[in-house]
């Protein structure tokens, strides 16, 4: 069996979780194949994480939610699953935490596991394409007027927003920044996509749930790109100020592919994390 691996150093501190598992795994008879980040702290070769999910059965991933975002993107394309070992704080993507690697690598090796497959979105900006896992959020940047931009979902209007921007997140993205809008919490098994204003400056301007076959545009209309920021999955977009501020948005053919240990009910998982954030916060 081959097993892939990618540390966010940032996170796994001197990548001491990964080398503990890739320690146990080897001497478990199973290949690793490290991706390229932590070379100061192995003294294996590591290559760049295209290579290593092109040649690995599955990608173990060490670090938090933000780094499993990045790293489905990136790997969608070769049809991996991903195992999300929590370095972070929240873990709503990881699976498990760094307490037992013994029996996680047997249950690996004995595929004792269940892959869930999660939606993602196509979003074009520009005329350049991304893929988002949890959201594309249009917002205002450091400008103090609020902006007005429209909603048409498969060709019709249903919205003028004025406020601070609108987010359209996955039912994955839907327990990310949109709930923190007031956003509705969807399943994962939910086939539907979100729609969240930001601040809006309107009483009649309420979270949507459309159907996930539907096509999305969000429209600004009275700002210039200096004046916004849009972002997937966290990360901003350049915005080339030739180009209307148009944002098209549909479910992508694509899927995240994560592995699951537990059969957990969506909803208690959602309880558990939530009360732990409260706590910590």
């Amino acid at each position: 069996m081959k097993i892939g691996v990618y540390v966010n150093k940032n996170r796994d501190f001197g990548a001491e979780s990964a080398l503990k598992f890739m320690g146990i795994a080897e001497a478990k008879g199973v290949q690793i194949i490290l991706a390229t980040g932590v070379e100061e702290f192995v003294n294996i070769k590591a290559y760049s994480l295209d290579e290593v999910a092109q040649n690995c059965d599955i990608l173990v991933v060490f670090g938090g939610d933000g780094t499993m975002l990045s790293v489905a993107r990136r790997v969608v394309k070769y049809d991996i699953a991903l195992l999300g070992v929590n370095k972070g704080k929240l873990g709503f993507l990881t699976e498990c935490e760094d307490t037992d690697f013994e029996n996680l690598i047997d249950r690996l090796i004995a595929q004792d596991f269940n892959i869930e497959k999660r939606a993602m979105l196509n979003v074009s900006v520009g005329g350049k394409n991304y893929l988002a896992l949890n959201e594309v959020s249009l917002s205002r940047l450091m400008s103090k007027r609020t902006i007005d931009i429209s909603i048409s979902v498969d060709g019709g209007i249903c919205d003028i927003v004025t406020g601070d921007g609108v987010i359209v997140s996955t039912p994955t993205g839907s327990t990310a920044y949109a709930m923190s809008c007031g956003g509705a919490i969807l399943s994962p098994s939910v086939k539907a996509i979100g729609v969240t204003a930001i601040c809006p400056h309107s009483l009649n301007s309420r979270p949507m749930v459309v159907g996930d076959e539907s096509k999305l545009c969000l429209k600004v209309q009275n700002c210039n790109t200096s004046d916004i920021v849009v972002c997937v999955d966290g990360e901003s977009i350049v915005l080339d100020e030739s180009n209307c501020i148009e944002i098209k948005v549909e479910k992508s053919e694509c899927f995240a592919k994560l592995i699951r240990l537990n059969n957990n009910n969506f909803y208690s998982k959602l309880i558990q994390k939530m009360s732990g954030w409260n706590k910590l916060g």
